[in-house]
């Protein structure tokens, strides 16, 4: 079984995007963009991980 090694670097850039977001706007808009933003956060970590088993197979 493959070690898995996020990309680090773009999840905390997601974070902070998802961040940004959540501070930018209002109480009542803080729960659509959390909403929005997580799926898309855990499909940059699900990218991650395949690119992560691809290359420790390749």
């Amino acid at each position: 079984m493959p070690t898995l090694r996020l990309n680090v670097k773009c999840l905390s850039q997601c974070s902070k995007q998802i961040q940004d977001h959540l501070i930018d706007n209002n109480d009542n808009q803080k729960e659509y963009h959390r909403a929005y933003e997580a799926p898309i956060l855990w499909q940059h970590i699900q990218a991650a991980k395949k690119v992560s088993i691809n290359k420790s197979y390749n």
